[in-house]
């Protein structure tokens, strides 16, 4: 228990200053791209949370995350999304539905029976984690048409950055062969 506390702390810590540190200095090339791998975190945390701490963990991370970015609670607003979607998309992701029998208390695509699963549960909670995010730093559609696209560009880029990161972290019997 107190291995997996560390772990995911340590885990957190790193992701906020990968963001902070490395992916908030990135001038972008254009206006499409906004890398954002922090809110990996959320993704990541156990199933077996309670729902109220986990909220509470998502709010604060957000939170802390605004502060070293220096973004008006945006962050928190995207992460808070994230945070209440999870729950419904892996209840209905997870093939095995006894929770309390379940050894893998992570995400992964062990946990939800192939990749193909876990892709999607990234990319979806990647989604709507950029929707909201741009949507609330725009605070208006403008050009819907550029609105969409920086959407799924961002969306892209965030699913390849995290997908690269997991591959990078996961124990070695969970990789893909």
């Amino acid at each position: 228990m107190q291995n997996t506390i560390i772990k995911h702390i340590i885990r957190g810590v790193f992701l906020i200053l990968l963001q902070v540190l490395l992916l908030n200095q990135i001038h972008p090339v254009n206006l499409l791209l906004t890398p954002t791998v922090f809110f990996a975190f959320i993704l990541w945390l156990p199933i077996d949370v309670p729902p109220i701490l986990f909220l509470l963990i998502v709010f604060v991370y957000g939170i802390l995350t605004d502060v070293l970015s220096n973004t008006p609670g945006i962050h928190t607003i995207a992460c808070l999304v994230v945070g209440f979607l999870r729950p419904y998309l892996l209840n209905w992701l997870i093939v095995n539905k006894s929770f309390n029998k379940i050894k893998e208390k992570e995400p992964s695509s062990k946990l939800l029976g192939n990749w193909i699963s876990y892709a999607f549960y990234i990319l979806s909670l990647t989604l709507s984690y950029e929707f909201t995010f741009i949507a609330v730093e725009w605070l208006e559609f403008g050009n819907f048409f550029f609105f969409l696209l920086k959407i799924i560009i961002s969306s892209l880029l965030n699913f390849i950055l995290i997908v690269i990161i997991d591959i990078l972290f996961m124990k070695h019997a969970e990789r893909p062969k």
